[in-house]
């Protein structure tokens, strides 16, 4: 089974790219590529199960947990009918194990690394293909302080401070350097050589066509409209394997 492991950066047009994947996601599915909803785990429609799904591998404390459980036999299951499965989330390039927000701790290295370790044994079935984009270090900077100022993340301070605070997201070595060592592999793109053809990039980067008129949809950067939960049972079953299994892992 295989999977590609879109795992960020921030600000590399990551919600562009999910919005893509979840608008077309019959259509990629009828060419072999499924990307998971969490109808076996959160259900119905939900906005981000990705991000639940990498929040929960996080803080095995989360109730969340055991729906992402009923999410992965959902991606088992279409792995094995021969479809290669893409799991989107941006969250997974600064996630460590026990986090439980936008902390950077003395331990950072470890607790990133034990968070991928964990990352690719719920994944240990799939043949995994990491793929990351970078934007140009400054950039990144300046449109990362903004957003973590704006959702209360960052309380202000000027741009050394935040680049000083927030150094391990800007070690790109030593990211890349990490995904190589627990994944065997990790493919590297660049945002800034792609950004006015994102959508073509991404998809010739991980060998699928690309959805007709996906570059110009007007929803293109706007967020998905969370629907009500109304796969109970489903939830159900979910809440049964993942009380089951979680203490296998």
């Amino acid at each position: 089974m295989k999977l590609i492991l879109h795992a960020g950066t921030h600000k590399t047009g990551t919600t562009s790219i999910q919005n893509v994947l979840r608008k077309n996601r019959i259509w990629l599915a009828q060419r072999g590529l499924y990307y998971p909803m969490g109808h076996l785990g959160w259900g119905g429609n939900r906005e981000v199960p990705h991000h639940d799904f990498a929040h929960a591998l996080a803080d095995y404390h989360r109730p969340e947990l055991m729906w992402a459980w009923g999410m992965l036999q959902e991606m088992h299951a279409h792995g094995l009918m021969g479809q290669t499965v893409i799991f989107s989330c941006e969250a997974l390039y600064r996630h460590t194990l026990g986090d439980r927000g936008y902390a950077i701790t003395p331990t950072f290295w470890a607790d990133r690394e034990a968070y991928l370790h964990r990352i690719a044994r719920w994944f240990r079935h799939f043949e995994i293909r990491p793929i990351l984009y970078f934007r140009e270090p400054e950039s990144f900077a300046v449109s990362l302080k903004h957003e973590l100022t704006v959702n209360g993340a960052w309380a202000g301070g000027t741009m050394e401070e935040f680049r000083q605070h927030f150094a391990p997201w800007f070690d790109y070595e030593r990211q890349i350097g990490l995904f190589r060592r627990v994944f065997g592999s990790v493919e590297v793109r660049s945002y800034d050589d792609a950004k006015h053809a994102l959508i073509a990039d991404f998809f010739n980067a991980i060998g699928f066509p690309v959805p007709e008129g996906a570059d110009q949809e007007p929803w293109l950067r706007q967020r998905p409209v969370s629907r009500p939960v109304v796969e109970a049972v489903w939830k159900k079953a979910a809440l049964a394997v993942g009380r089951e299994l979680t203490n296998r892992l």
